[in-house]
């Protein structure tokens, strides 16, 4: 799917009454992540941290747009101490699938655990779950990533973490910081892909989604 492949997509959401979904893992470490700041001239800004045993917390997650294209959500879950599988990645989908009720097309990068065979048959088995990937090497296109970047960069951004419970607290709040509406729309938009939200006008507000 190239930059511009995401329009037949979308028409096909709607077509099936789909959502669609932006699927990527992520990971925090006990190392604080650091970025640029401001300070003084000649002031460089430090970060303290007792160097002990590396934990390490992944985050499997979808951002989702409703199938009437009016609301996003955010969708994660957190393991401690290991990496993400395929048996992972089917039951995020089979749980996220039970809670939004509803087929879905699911969009993620060319990484080899997202091409299994278990994966792709459990998808013909369910029969409403199809997953589109994106080109090698482009994480622009992926909207997730910038709510991954965002809980990074700007909640946990130089916070320190000594153990493995304060580490997922870290990862959950900069998570959840990173799931407000106009923050994930905005997320959305700037894959510039070819996509409109369908909002309500204030004058004829709707509780659909």
């Amino acid at each position: 799917m190239g930059p511009h492949g995401l329009a037949p997509q979308k028409k096909k959401c709607r077509r099936l009454g789909a959502a669609l979904v932006w699927y990527e893992e992520t990971g925090f470490l006990t190392h604080p992540h650091v970025g640029r700041t401001w300070a003084p001239v000649g002031r460089t800004p430090t970060i303290r941290h007792r160097v002990r045993h590396r934990e390490r917390v992944s985050v499997i997650g979808s951002l989702t747009i409703s199938p009437r294209r009016r609301r996003c959500g955010l969708y994660c879950e957190f393991l401690r101490g290991r990496g993400v599988t395929q048996e992972d990645l089917i039951a995020h989908l089979r749980r996220l699938r039970k809670t939004l009720g509803c087929p879905l097309v699911v969009v993620l990068d060319n990484l080899n655990v997202h091409k299994g065979q278990r994966l792709r048959g459990w998808c013909e088995r369910v029969k409403d779950v199809r997953l589109e990937y994106l080109p090698a090497y482009a994480p622009e296109l992926n909207a997730v990533e910038a709510a991954w970047g965002h809980g990074k960069c700007v909640t946990a951004a130089g916070r320190t973490a000594d153990d493995a419970d304060e580490l997922e607290a870290l990862a959950r709040e900069a998570i959840a910081a990173a799931g407000q509406q106009r923050l994930l729309r905005g997320f959305v938009r700037g894959t510039r892909l070819p996509f409109q939200f369908d909002l309500p006008s204030r004058r004829n507000p709707s509780g659909a989604q």
